[in-house]
């Protein structure tokens, strides 16, 4: 029979004029972002919540406002299921 699934949420995320598409993270994806560097994790979390290379992200991070990245960022948490305002933290 297996486990039932729900599908990871997938949202559009307005940031300024632009709207960016998201997949939420796998616990694998949140566990191995927690072990990085937090530049390096930044570039991961958006690269695989977007379907775009690290490179791209980063230079996308690098490019853009930080008040758009803490967006970008905080909207990819919420979907994952780890939304700080109900508590929930990235595991160590």
């Amino acid at each position: 029979m297996g486990l039932p699934r729900n599908q990871r949420v997938t949202q559009a995320v307005p940031i300024g004029d632009v709207t960016i598409d998201i997949r939420g993270l796998d616990l694998f994806q949140i566990r191995e972002l927690a072990k990085m560097d937090q530049d390096a994790s930044d570039a991961q979390a958006i690269a695989w919540a977007t379907g775009c290379t690290l490179e791209e992200a980063d230079e996308w991070i690098r490019e853009s406002g930080g008040g758009d990245a803490v967006e970008l960022l905080a909207a990819i948490m919420k979907a994952s299921g780890w939304d700080r305002a109900t508590g929930a933290q990235f595991p160590a």
